[in-house]
């Protein structure tokens, strides 16, 4: 058996045992009811749910078959290391599910007591004879067939029968029945006997401090909270519902849901009374903010100075502030162009008119006229791929990315509660619902697939069928996805929220990040690259003219200077004790990566070679003449999260540039690897072509850049 077959069982035991935490039937007492608990469907029901569902229909279609091989090899290798099939696993398990029961003291910190439990049928067996390879060490636990210890005593496994228990902090294996009512997956926290547990093991000052005060409040506050998830032939089907207070939440006005386009990829609206909520949360939430500061625990006088500090930037006072918040608040995702358009629709109120017009003062515009827009420029923040805009009609701020959105909003007619969308996400929802949203998933999903083609085309391990397949795949997806939605309600003890998507309650903020994060990626890469190669233009040869100039350093006595490195230009070294203040202060350790950006400077050795940043000047004055006449620096980002594009800059003043392959450049990259007196073979930088040339293409030899001088 291999290391990697026990670290392989391993894992699987574990995840099997451990999974985290859902609901059992509870134990009449509070005090000995588990904290949290997860239980799971038999893997015969939940086998069958996914053999119905919309997953199972995508896999079997034929465009998927590329997929398949990939699958098969890694179930079979799995069952050559395990001498057991992972499908018969999963399809014979029974009974899984994890307990909290408690917490405990160790080393001072509150760590949790866990239990778990599964039925494996003559899987137990195997599973426990790979863990006994593993050298762990032997237990006795009472009752059990055979029992194994982690070296640090913190886990035990056992195995009674067909039955796998697991405990962490504890060597108790008490059995408990579960039962999930109609759920595949329940969840189960129980609030105040989570805080009942951690009180004790907190520090006296912590206790009776502004972390204890946090802690009862949540334990007098907030009940028990269930989630129960179920499989379905359109996705995912969460139920959630949860002791919690509802002070502030109010039901969605129908009306601002008619403003909402009728294309609109997704619309969330929130009813919500600030003035309700205010009242409710005043103390824990001044208490929240003064905990920082021993000094002004006091909610008054916590308030007293955010008032304070608000009022002398023109904004309305805190209590104001959140009593302007006020009716249905809309969060709207529309198609528009480059990307798709994220809009914020605010209800007007005499306080938020006047927090927006301070917030547009400190960045020197004014606010639009009514029924007009403006366009939001934020002094010193990277160009984004869409400026936002600011709009403003008699009863909303609406503030978008979404030109044609913001053009339209005070004539729109809106027609989203008409459309497929919207008639699915309000025929789940009653009079009372305070969360209304709605998702047109095809579309969504058509939306995600052109962003999501650039990672998978430049992803590796995959072939090109299997790229292939799976862009495939999303389109197919997109025929079969029915509208999502989620409604929330307030009930006499708390909330509850039904919602229904490809990926329950998940499956918005994934295609939404799918489609939103590859844009600000791209973004920040962009705007990384140009950074880079404005410093080199704009901070390195500056620096390097003043400092050769200057003649600060003069070995040779001859009256010419060398070029510096960036410890010596920035006044990090003095140099012959003058401190200098040529290059900004960041640079002085160029370990350190500026704006997603490694820097490098290097200087001629004398002897056909170079020193770089780290190295020590040579004292010898007879090899310091090449040092007035070259030098050289590099950027290249940490990754290509950071940018695909490395630059260069010599003493020439021009700036090159080359595809980054994951390898920091060498001293001599630019010259070909060969010597100083070569010419650079690596591209002009021209800002002009920015965006025209795919950075992941070799950029053609230029034997003789323009401008390449020596000094």
């Amino acid at each position: 058996m291999t290391t990697l077959s026990l670290q392989t069982a391993s894992a699987i035991v574990l995840g099997t045992l451990c999974m985290t935490v859902t609901a059992a039937v509870e134990d009449p007492a509070p005090q000995t009811r588990p904290i949290a608990t997860i239980a799971v469907s038999d893997g015969p029901v939940l086998t069958r749910h996914v053999d119905e569902s919309i997953y199972m229909r995508l896999w079997s279609d034929a465009s998927m078959q590329p997929l398949h091989a990939g699958l098969t090899d890694v179930l079979a290798r799995t069952q050559e290391d395990l001498g057991i099939d992972p499908l018969t696993l999963i399809a014979s398990m029974r009974s899984l599910s994890v307990r909290v029961t408690g917490m405990t003291a160790i080393d001072g910190k509150p760590q949790p007591v866990v239990m778990a439990q599964a039925e494996l049928g003559e899987a137990a067996t195997r599973l426990f004879a790979l863990l006994r390879q593993a050298s762990w060490a032997q237990a006795a636990i009472a009752g059990a067939d055979e029992s194994l210890a982690s070296d640090d005593g913190v886990l035990h496994i056992a195995r009674f029968g067909t039955e796998m228990r697991a405990a962490i902090n504890t060597d108790q294996m008490a059995s408990w029945r579960s039962d999930l009512g109609e759920a595949d997956i329940a969840i189960r926290l129980d609030v105040p006997r989570l805080v009942a547990e951690i009180m004790p093991t907190l520090a006296a000052g912590d206790a009776s401090g502004p972390v204890g005060r946090r802690l009862e409040w949540l334990k007098n506050n907030v009940g028990v909270i269930t989630s129960d998830t179920r499989v379905t032939a359109d996705g995912m089907a969460d139920r959630i519902v949860a002791a919690v207070p509802t002070a502030g939440l109010v039901p969605v006005d129908r009306a601002a849901l008619a403003r909402v386009p009728a294309n609109a990829l997704s619309c969330t609206a929130v009813g919500f009374d600030g003035a309700a909520w205010w009242k409710a949360f005043r103390e824990p939430l001044l208490d929240l903010i003064g905990a920082a500061d021993p000094a002004s625990l006091d909610a008054a006088a916590v308030e007293k100075r955010a008032d304070e500090t608000l009022s002398a930037a023109g904004f309305p006072k805190l209590g104001e502030l959140i009593e302007g918040i006020s009716g249905t608040q809309l969060f709207i995702m529309t198609p528009a162009a480059p990307i798709p358009g994220y809009s914020l629709v605010m209800r007007r109120s005499p306080a938020i008119d006047r927090a927006v017009g301070a917030i547009l003062a400190l960045i020197g515009q004014e606010p639009p006229a009514e029924d007009s827009a403006i366009m939001i420029s934020i002094p010193n923040l990277p160009m984004m791929p869409v400026a936002p805009q600011l709009a403003l009609d008699r009863d909303t701020w609406l503030l978008s990315t979404d030109a044609v959105l913001t053009s339209q909003w005070a004539t729109s007619a809106g027609g989203w509660v008409d459309s497929p969308t919207g008639k699915a996400a309000l025929a789940h929802a009653d009079g009372n619902a305070f969360l209304i949203s709605g998702s047109d998933m095809a579309a969504m999903v058509r939306t995600a697939s052109g962003f999501a083609s650039i990672g998978i085309n430049s992803a590796r391990g995959l072939d090109p069928a299997q790229r292939r397949a799976i862009l495939q795949g999303l389109n197919r997806l997109a025929t079969l996805a029915k509208p999502a939605y989620a409604i929330g309600r307030t009930t006499a003890t708390g909330i509850e929220i039904d919602m229904e998507s490809l990926l329950g309650s998940t499956a918005q903020l994934a295609i939404v990040a799918a489609i939103a994060i590859p844009n600000l990626l791209e973004s920040r890469v962009s705007a990384n690259e140009s950074a880079a190669a404005a410093t080199l233009r704009s901070g390195f040869l500056p620096a390097q003219v003043q400092f050769q100039a200057g003649g600060y350093m003069d070995l040779d006595q001859n009256g010419i200077g060398e070029y510096g490195f960036p410890s010596e230009m920035t006044g990090a070294e003095p140099v012959n004790g003058i401190t200098l203040n040529l290059l900004a202060p960041h640079f002085t350790d160029l370990s350190k990566p500026v704006a997603g950006y490694t820097y490098a400077v290097h200087l001629p050795d004398g002897a056909g070679g170079a020193i770089s940043t780290k190295e020590k000047r040579p004292a010898d004055p007879a090899l310091s003449g090449e040092r007035e006449k070259r030098w050289l620096a590099y950027a290249w980002p940490v990754d290509r999260k950071n940018g695909r594009r490395m630059f260069a800059i010599d003493q020439s003043g021009q700036v090159y540039t080359a595809p980054f392959t994951g390898i920091a450049p060498a001293w001599n990259s630019l010259y070909g690897g060969k010597t100083w007196t070569d010419a650079p073979t690596w591209q002009r930088h021209d800002r002009r072509q920015r965006g025209r040339r795919r950075p992941d293409v070799v950029p053609p030899t230029d034997p003789n850049p323009a401008g390449a001088r020596d000094f």
